[in-house]
């Protein structure tokens, strides 16, 4: 038995205001639910979301001391006062240090930029570095995703006789640095709409703001839309609102980028010239950037964005592309050690934060081995290098424990700390280290309940394998980028039935499996899952997957495909999973339109016929007697034209249909969400169809009841239909003949539809079309007559020895099997107890009916044949 490995939660909504959302924007209703798990519910948010455009950027004077900070900043242009860029040495420290050099450039500033060193001087302002600034002959400091909580530093620093502009993104503390301005829209007394702006998103807004103070357009601050898109995503901030916007407008600046430094990465690691994703920035280019801070010189990644020469900017970028390698072997190793420490020296069931620390952990990496240990035992986390006393550490933390906070109540114990939820740095004395450990667990024990201490995969809805298509595909990619704030969406689907799996890749680390469901099949790969091959091979019960939709790429060929996030034995017995599809209800042998009205008007309801014009009239009665329910009565079949099928899809869009009445020639792309039963009003002889229909509505794994009405007078009408599935010696011999006749008349062929005529003409009873075209498929098997153009057959001259026995024909022997599978699914559904047909539904994937009739592409595949019914009906 395979247990996941995360509690799944699924997000419920209200039906209602799902079908509402739908309508009103225009969407499916699945993709309304992830809209609404999202937070948004109106269609103008669905618009903004979907459709993110630059003009809904805010205002960027909006944000408390914005003016401030653009007067100091022009006054300093004006007059000429050196100004001193000062940045973090993380990729949001440099993107927007490489922003704000450039911008005040091109304006005509006299500027410099400066990085902390992270293993001399650590994060933020230090007094050697102002120190060392004032000397220089700088008049005025401009931080980057720094300086919140420096009101030491930047009270020694104007005693140096230096003035500063303060822009930050991390949680203010208590007292604000004494600056000219301080800007963070984290700020209490900010009005700023939007809080979660990156560091470089803030130094963004200054830029903007220096635009419109000299009346620029937006195309002037666009193209620094490569920048800002590095350092937004790299520090994980929430994809949601103008950092959404960011994010989708730099992903195409981006990839045409005119910058060489920019280039360079991207030739460096094999992405230029290809449309780039947040998750590219995050894990291929964001590390790289950010290993010259974790190793070396952060300065490196800034001379690299800001260099107009190309030779210079591959040179940085494989020098940066070396050092990210060298950074990973660091990690690894820390990373063993500190794996090998958690499981010999704690125990996780007591302590419910880690706290570490070693001399010989390099300080520069102990923050990415902090996510990895939180990702492997689902605890924050807290590591440290130790120094002469003294330890630099690095925070991460999970849902629940805002560290930042937790830090904040440990205070006394800290040198300084600084951060915000779920990241933070710190420092502290050595000795302080196990009353440290200490009241972060006692923390830990007040704030977070046990059940918080397992990851949790959040499902946005559940979904059956035979409801995914590339058409539902499209519509969610449509909410990228995703990220932090906007996770791609996940679902759910219970009790698929397992069709293969294996390891792949190197040591068969990564797990590819293959899933039925429904009648559908999908291939699906788990990364870093392959040691459940084994045991899902070994089960027998059905699995419960939760997965993301992506399109896999391979040999020119684009498919669906299941990105697998977790897995698990099924919790559910087979019939449990019927259950929860479907209720069968037993009307068989009672009066037929009676029963219908009653069941129509409850609720939403799909009525299934066999032939059009039965369909029509069906409408008709039922229109007639509308006034017992309300709604529209509306009618599917092969015979509608393409006008009244779009009519018809933007009533179902609306939610104005009450009753579809359907031809098996129905196969909506995705199921009837507001629908939830399904009425068989005459008797279906096809097993996929008819498992298909009953699939067709219902949503979420909502219970669909399954009415049977039909009865002994439709098996009898259905024996024209099968018996035509058979061509007899009659119309094989008709046809032959006919065909015969027309070579010799010179004529290359007839075509179908004036052959049919003409074999009409001729006799009794009539031949119908689906009889005709089984007919010419089984004489072109025995290779008596073959196409010659668009439906025309022609004769073909063969020299036969005695008469051909019809038996020989691989083709006519399938007829013969299709029509005896038909009869026998037929009698199954006309006599076979409900709660068989209940266990049929259940099972179809692997029935008998579906495997025999899956196997046999016969009726050059069985909807056109079923279609073709619904026509000669009329």
């Amino acid at each position: 038995m395979v247990s996941a490995r995360k509690n799944w939660r699924l997000v419920t909504g209200e039906p209602k205001q799902r079908d509402l959302l739908a309508r009103e924007a225009g969407v499916s209703p699945l993709v309304a639910q992830v809209l609404l798990n999202r937070g948004i519910t109106t269609p103008r948010q669905v618009q903004e979301f979907l459709a993110p455009a630059l003009i809904n950027i805010h205002a960027p004077y909006l944000m408390q001391d914005m003016e401030r900070a653009v007067d100091r900043l022009n006054r300093a242009i004006e007059t000429g006062e050196p100004i001193l860029v000062f940045g973090d040495y993380d990729v949001d420290g440099i993107t927007g240090t490489a922003l704000m050099v450039t911008v005040l450039r091109e304006l005509g500033a006299r500027v410099g930029y400066y990085i902390p060193d992270r293993l001399q001087e650590g994060y933020g302002l230090n007094k050697s570095a102002l120190h060392w600034a004032a000397t220089e002959g700088y008049k005025l400091i401009f931080t980057v995703d720094c300086g919140i909580a420096a009101v030491e530093e930047v009270t020694a620093g104007k005693g140096f006789g230096l003035d500063f502009i303060i822009s930050d993104h991390h949680q203010p503390q208590e007292a604000l640095p004494p600056a000219t301005a301080v800007l963070d829209p984290k700020r209490n007394d900010c009005p700023y709409p939007f809080a979660e702006l990156a560091g470089v998103g803030v130094a963004f807004k200054v830029v903007q703001a220096l635009g419109e103070n000299r009346g620029f357009a937006w195309e002037w601050w666009q193209h620094y839309l490569d920048l800002v898109v590095l350092g937004t995503v790299a520090d994980v901030v929430p994809l949601r609102d103008e950092n959404r916007i960011f994010v989708k407008y730099g992903l195409e600046a981006l990839r045409d980028t005119k910058r060489p430094g920019i280039q360079a990465l991207l030739k460096v690691t094999g992405l230029a010239g290809q449309d780039l994703r947040p998750g590219q920035i995050g894990f291929i280019l964001g590390p790289r950037l950010n290993a010259c801070g974790r190793l070396g010189q952060a300065n490196r990644g800034v001379d690299l964005l800001l260099t107009d020469r190309p030779e210079q900017a591959e040179e940085l970028a494989r020098v940066l592309d070396q050092e990210n390698r060298d950074r990973q072997a660091i990690e690894e190793a820390i990373l063993k050690e500190a794996r090998t420490r958690v499981e010999e020296e704690l125990d996780l069931e007591r302590e419910r934060v880690i706290v570490l620390g070693s001399p010989d952990w390099h300080p520069g990496v102990i923050g990415i081995v902090a996510s990895r240990l939180v990702e492997l035992y689902y605890r924050p986390t807290v590591l440290f290098n130790f120094h002469s006393g003294e330890g630099k550490g690095s925070a991460r933390s999970i849902p629940g424990f805002h560290i930042f906070k937790a830090l904040t109540c440990c205070k006394d114990l800290l040198q300084g700390f600084g951060g915000h939820e779920q990241a933070a740095g710190l420092s502290l004395e050595e000795t302080k280290l196990p009353a440290f450990r200490q009241r972060l667990n006692e923390l830990a024990w007040d704030w977070l309940a046990k059940e918080q201490l397992s990851p949790v995969q959040i499902i946005d809805a559940e979904i059956n394998i035979n409801q995914l298509d590339m058409a539902l595909l499209d519509d969610l990619e449509r909410m990228a980028p995703f990220g932090t704030g906007n996770p791609e969406p996940v679902f759910a689907c219970r009790g698929a039935h397992l069709l293969s799996c294996r390891g792949v890749g190197e040591g068969g680390k990564h797990l590819k499996l293959r899933v039925n469901q429904g009648g559908s099949e999908l291939d699906g790969i788990g990364f870093q899952m392959g040691e459940l091959a084994l045991e899902l091979k070994r089960q027998k019960r059905g699995i419960d997957l939760a997965f993301s939709l992506q399109r896999n790429h391979w040999q020119g060929r684009t498919s669906l495909q299941l990105l697998i996030k977790d897995l698990c034995t099924s919790s559910l017995t087979p019939a449990e999973i019927a259950r929860r599809n479907w209720r069968v209800e037993d009307h068989r042998g009672q009066a037929n339109k009676d029963t219908l009205m009653d069941l129509v008007g409850r609720e939403k309801t799909l009525v299934c016929v066999n032939t059009a014009r039965a369909a029509e009239e069906l409408a008709r009665w039922l229109r007639e007697g509308q006034e017992m329910f309300d709604g529209a009565t509306a009618v599917y079949h092969a015979g509608l034209s393409d006008r009244e099928r779009l009519y018809l899809k933007d009533l179902l869009t609306a939610g104005r249909v009450r009753v579809l009445v359907v031809t098996p020639f129905f196969a909506p792309a995705e199921p009837l969400a507001d629908f939830s039963q399904v009425v068989w009003y005459d008797l279906n002889f096809n097993p996929r169809e008819f498992y298909r229909l009953c699939s067709s509505v219902g949503f979420e794994g909502a219970t669909v009841t399954v009415h049977l009405l039909y009865g002994e007078q439709e098996r009898e009408q259905n024996k024209t239909l099968l018996a035509g599935l058979v061509p007899d010696r009659r119309v094989l011999g008709s046809v032959y003949i006919l065909l015969q006749r027309a070579r010799q008349e010179g004529l290359r062929g007839i075509e179908k539809e004036r052959l049919l005529q003409i074999i009409n003409k001729k006799g009794t009873p009539a031949v119908q079309p689906h009889t005709l075209t089984a007919a010419l498929e089984v004489l072109a098997d025995l290779k008596l007559v073959r196409p010659t153009g668009p439906d025309r057959w022609g004769y073909v001259e063969r020299k036969l020895d005695g008469k051909l026995d019809v038996a020989i024909s691989e083709t006519y022997c399938q007829k013969i099997q299709e029509r005896d599978c038909y009869q026998a699914f037929q009698d199954f559904l006309l006599r076979a107890p409900a709660r068989e047909i209940l266990a049929y539904l259940q099972e179809a994937p692997n029935s008998t009916f579906c495997r025999e009739e899956a196997t046999k592409d016969g009726f050059k595949g069985i909807d056109p044949g079923y279609s073709r019914f619904s026509q000669a009906g009329d």
